[in-house]
């Protein structure tokens, strides 16, 4: 299991604050803070191919862990 912990500061079109998920090179996931508001942050999630599915958490049980 990989974690990272870090602070970003909101993308304003160079997208340099994003992360990238990536597996030998291959850029699988671009993650952008989007806009902070408060005690809020919109993130955006982009995939560039169709192996990855981005769901929040509670839909991901919904979908796999529900009987």
């Amino acid at each position: 299991m990989s974690k990272l912990v870090l602070t970003r500061k909101e993308s304003v079109g160079n997208g340099k604050d994003a992360v990238l998920v990536h597996k030998d090179g291959e850029i699988l996931v671009k993650i952008n803070v989007a806009k902070v508001s408060g005690k809020s942050v919109k993130l955006a999630f982009e995939s560039f191919n169709n192996i990855v599915s981005i769901d929040r958490e509670e839909l991901y049980d919904k979908k796999y862990l529900s009987e």
